[in-house]
């Protein structure tokens, strides 16, 4: 076991903190900032991170053709390379977390952006989308739903990429199938006009226990995300829910980023002086400048008012390089959380040391 000793080197034995050369002896649990800036092995940890994913579907691949595997070890590993695959693929991409409650108006948002129709994004209030999306802009004419899954190529398992047909997206909008790692929508270049930036569209916001997984996939996007749009609306703005999801997205930004923030289904509201007494209401609640609030709504005529307000908001609000050190915390975190997960998961010692071996421990 001589890898899994070297990984324990770099955390501790608690699953609730890492504590390892990369933190602050003076704030237990936080990755020191200066530890990053110095640490070679950490500099980059997004390859680490790219290393961890490879070895995961190399580790999938020989629990599937052993017939001693436990299903529940199968399992417990694709899920894992969930987690880090959409983590890398954030890492690669520029794209702006989606986020809100159920029924805000997240999918109308995109579907507004993009001139979809219902074949991809179906717009149910309170009934979206189960799991998240990548909306990725590409050089195509029209948009096109792709899975990212897992396969058997000859005698290796790698990720693939797959053109899907709308029944089958739909079906994998709801619920993931055994094989399917990652959902990504490619659509034309019509509003940021570069290849590879777009959205993350995240499920609705729930709260009670349920909404710790949004909370995960919210610390997930602000990996590489230079920015998270918040949609609401103008009844959602006075629940509690509400008011939950600004804590957690102060808690997670911890002012690095400002977010910008949409108000759906306002496309009927004709005076200035309404419109303007609801873009306060909605800077007071998210604490963030009037400027970074859009009215937003249906229709191609008012879509060309504040899409390109959006789009003036998203560009000016937003520094990329400074979030970058809460970036590389999020990131070692993930890290060992996950490691942790795969240790805890698998029982074969020599699964162990294979996989960690093939991360440099």
């Amino acid at each position: 076991m001589k890898a899994l000793h070297s990984y324990a080197n770099l955390v501790d034995d608690h699953p609730e903190q890492h504590s390892g050369p990369l933190c602050s002896e003076a704030n237990k649990g936080e990755v020191s900032v200066e530890a990053l800036n110095t640490s070679v092995e950490w500099r980059r940890p997004e390859a680490k991170l790219a290393r961890l994913n490879k070895a995961l579907l190399r580790l999938i691949g020989t629990l599937t053709a052993s017939e001693f595997t436990r299903a529940k070890d199968v399992d417990a590993v694709r899920e894992i390379l969930r987690n880090t695959l959409l983590t890398e693929f954030l890492s690669e991409r520029m794209l702006y977390a989606v986020a809100g409650p159920q029924g805000a108006g997240k999918t109308t948002l995109m579907r507004e952006l993009y001139g979809l129709d219902p074949t991809w994004l179906r717009a149910n209030p309170g009934l979206g989308e189960a799991v998240p999306i990548l909306v990725v802009e590409s050089e195509i004419e029209s948009a096109q739903g792709t899975f990212w899954e897992v396969a058997d190529v000859g005698d290796e398992t790698h990720l693939v990429n797959r053109k899907v047909a709308p029944p089958e997206w739909q079906s994998g909008a709801k619920a993931l199938g055994e094989s399917v790692m990652v959902l990504e929508l490619r659509v034309p270049m019509t509003f940021f006009g570069v290849p590879g930036m777009g959205f993350l569209l995240l499920p609705g916001y729930e709260m009670g226990d349920e909404d710790l997984p949004w909370q995960e996939l919210m610390r997930r996007a602000l990996i590489a995300s230079p920015g998270a749009v918040v949609v609401t609306d103008e009844q959602l703005m006075a629940t509690a829910q509400q008011e939950r999801i600004v804590e957690d997205l102060r808690k997670l930004y911890r002012g690095a980023i400002r977010p910008t923030v949409c108000v759906s289904r306002t496309e009927t509201l004709q005076s200035a002086e309404s419109r303007q007494a609801l873009t306060e209401r909605a800077a007071a609640v998210f604490s963030v400048h009037p400027s970074s609030v859009v009215l937003t709504g249906t229709g191609d005529e008012y879509l060309k008012g504040w899409s390109d307000q959006l789009r003036s908001c998203i560009g000016s609000e937003q520094d990329p390089s400074s979030s970058r050190p809460l970036q590389l915390q999020q990131l070692v975190r993930i890290l060992d959380v996950e490691l942790r997960r795969i240790l805890r998961s698998l029982e074969d010692e020599a699964q162990v040391d294979d996989l960690l071996e093939s991360l440099g421990f």
